[in-house]
């Protein structure tokens, strides 16, 4: 199986990296920014299980480095069967609205960049392309006065890929957002988060066990349907008293 991985060097990305490794036949293309890391990734799988990978510098926020994804690894992309996207960028600076030197990045980085690749992919792949996921936050389901722009970027994320979904049923192509809570990252650590982080290992095993499936929103862990439902009812007041 054809497999690609947007956003591999995050830790999520390395799980899924490893875990889909386990099946020497899987071949992996590897896109991110940080090419240094990828070089190991790559090097660490090849060695301990075999499997093909292949991996290409990408920066979301320049189109000449997107179009050369697209164009340089265009035979691998065109036979492709599972694109997976954990691709993401969220800023403790991202507060209100003094951010405004960070909108571009935030909304190229969360929403616009990973539209284009995802529209490329699935113009020049017509046939081999059974499943695409990409991940979401909870941010993007609460008002508060933090994240402002990341959750708005995920929202109109997620709303691009619950219209594609639409738009490629007939195909039976898969498509998923995984909505994700408090995951155990760099900028998790040292908070006061009021609920349980996540590991990045946990929720790669379970984007496994779903992404041939197509469900649409799925929310991980599940106990956050309930705290979206709930907190979709707080007063506007209280809402905006919320800081994480």
């Amino acid at each position: 199986m054809k497999i690609v991985i947007i956003g591999a060097t995050s830790g999520v990305g390395r799980s899924l990296l490893y875990k889909l490794s386990s099946n020497s036949e899987n071949q992996f293309l590897i896109a991110a920014r940080d090419i240094k890391t990828m070089s190991v990734l790559k090097s660490d799988i090849e060695i301990t299980t075999q499997s093909f990978v292949s991996f290409c510098q990408l920066d979301l926020l320049s189109k000449d480095s997107i179009n050369g994804f697209i164009h340089d690894n265009y035979s691998f992309l065109v036979e492709a069967e599972v694109l997976l996207v954990t691709a993401g960028l969220s800023l403790d600076t991202d507060y209100g609205v003094d951010q405004i030197d960070q909108i571009e990045t935030l909304v190229s980085t969360n929403y616009l960049s990973i539209c284009i690749i995802i529209q490329n992919i699935i113009r020049i792949n017509t046939a081999s392309l059974k499943s695409i996921s990409v991940l979401s936050s909870v941010a993007a389901h609460s008002e508060r006065a933090t994240n402002i722009i990341y959750a708005s970027a995920k929202k109109g994320l997620e709303q691009y890929l619950k219209s594609l979904r639409s738009f490629v049923y007939s195909r039976k192509l898969a498509v998923n957002i995984f909505v994700l809570g408090y995951i155990d990252t760099k900028l998790a650590r040292g908070k006061k988060l009021p609920l349980p982080v996540a590991n990045p290992d946990e929720v790669a095993g379970y984007i496994i066990k779903q992404f041939r499936n197509n469900k649409g929103i799925v929310y991980y862990p599940k106990f956050w349907i309930m705290v979206i439902i709930v907190l979709s009812y707080l007063p506007i007041f209280i809402k905006s008293r919320l800081k994480s």
